[in-house]
């Protein structure tokens, strides 16, 4: 029974310490840099330094110029070029001559010497600190970005005097590619602006505002459409033109503006000085004649379809003696005239979209009037109608 009171006894004794260690234990401080111990020190890095059972001599201290360390009652310490572990055995050695039990610890608080350089056309050129990690678009971002495109600038990184070119729009499309260069201290980044060759265009016919117009290689065939004003709606779409020099470069910009198209030879179609672009007027007609306000030839635009009730409302409307159960479309179909009706009863009153048939090049919509059977020889060859049919075209028509 005594053997195990004194067990029990000596038991406790040994735990003692450790329950000690546990209550008075302060917990770990964790890096402030995620650093390893083989990363060297420079200047301006900010350390803190603590000298256990001497607080009086804990203290944050940033290495100088000279790349030293100046330490209340420890003295100067050279830390440029070394490791964290090497300068404290140095402060350890230092501490150990004058103090008892006062174990040196030293943690890098902020990494400043760790710097890249930013020069050139960027928002804020100059030195920044390199984070762990960074690469390419992480030291352009820190640079407040590129005032322009990508593919204006010409770069490159400059390390240990070699020059490594930078292709901007790759890394900007896949910033996860190897383009995009995981960055080293004192890497220098230039971005140099690519000078712009202006070029001469200009642009004439069935435009807004034709004349000449600056452009340079980014300037898209719709991008000089839009300066010069927009394309009229008499605008022959599939007969636009190109003219440089003796060369006449046919353009069918039809699908991409009234069809929404992607057509990468007409979006990225390429200028060169002083070319012409020509957008000639659409020669393509249709007829409404008849019981209409405004009898006449009209002109088939290609932006757009026209339909019956457009034809219709373009010629003013039927007249009060307009019979429109009698309304057709004179169409020439394998070289033979036939005629396809048109039921404006089912659009007025049923609205079936599919009675709203689509004018085609040289229709002839006529409009009989009431009262009379079938269609007369006045409605059809109307003298526009007659002299068309035979194959004459008014002037100015």
């Amino acid at each position: 029974m005594r053997y195990l009171r004194y067990m029990i006894l000596v038991g406790g004794l040994l735990l003692l310490p450790c329950a000690l260690t546990a209550q008075t234990k302060k917990p770990a401080v964790p890096p402030r840099v995620a650093i390893n111990d083989t990363d060297v020190l420079g200047t301006d890095d900010v350390l803190d330094v603590t000298v256990g059972n001497h607080p009086d001599l804990d203290q944050t201290v940033q290495i100088n110029s000279e790349g030293k360390i100046n330490l209340r009652e420890l003295g100067s310490f050279t830390a440029v070029g070394k490791t964290r572990d090497a300068i404290k055995a140095e402060i350890q050695t230092e501490a150990n001559k004058t103090l008892n039990n006062a174990p040196v610890s030293v943690i890098l608080r902020e990494r400043h010497s760790r710097k890249i350089f930013v020069d050139g056309s960027i928002a804020a050129p100059g030195p920044v600190e390199l984070r762990p990690g960074w690469r390419v678009l992480d030291a352009i971002s820190a640079g407040h970005g590129l005032p322009l495109k990508p593919n204006r600038y010409r770069a490159g990184l400059i390390r240990d005097g070699i020059n490594i070119p930078l292709e901007l729009t790759k890394i900007y499309l896949n910033p996860e590619s190897d383009s995009n260069l995981l960055l080293q201290p004192n890497d220098r980044l230039v971005f140099n602006e690519i000078e712009i060759v202006r070029k001469r265009v200009t642009v004439l016919g069935q435009v807004g505002r034709p004349s000449t117009y600056d452009v340079d290689d980014e300037t898209s065939l719709l991008t000089l459409l839009g300066q010069a004003g927009g394309l009229q709606p008499a605008a022959a779409l599939t007969k636009a033109t190109v003219t440089r020099g003796d060369t006449v470069i046919p353009l069918d910009i039809r699908p991409v503006i009234a069809k929404g198209t992607v057509d990468q030879s007409i979006l990225k179609f390429q200028f060169q000085n002083n070319d012409v672009l020509s957008i000639p007027a659409v020669e393509t007609t249709y007829q409404v004649l008849g019981q209409v306000g405004r009898p006449a030839k009209y002109l088939l635009p290609e932006q757009s379809t026209i339909t019956v009730l457009d034809a219709l409302t373009a010629a003013g409307g039927p007249t009060q003696s307009a019979n429109l159960k009698g309304a057709v479309i004179r169409r020439v179909v394998n070289g033979k005239p036939t005629d396809v009706k048109v039921d404006f009863a089912a659009l007025q009153k049923k609205g079936d979209a599919s009675a709203n048939i689509l004018i085609q090049p040289n229709d002839i919509l006529i409009i009989p009037e009431r009262g009379k059977r079938g269609i007369t020889l006045q409605d059809v060859f109307a003298p526009i109608g007659l002299l068309n049919i035979l194959g004459f075209r008014l002037l100015g028509r």
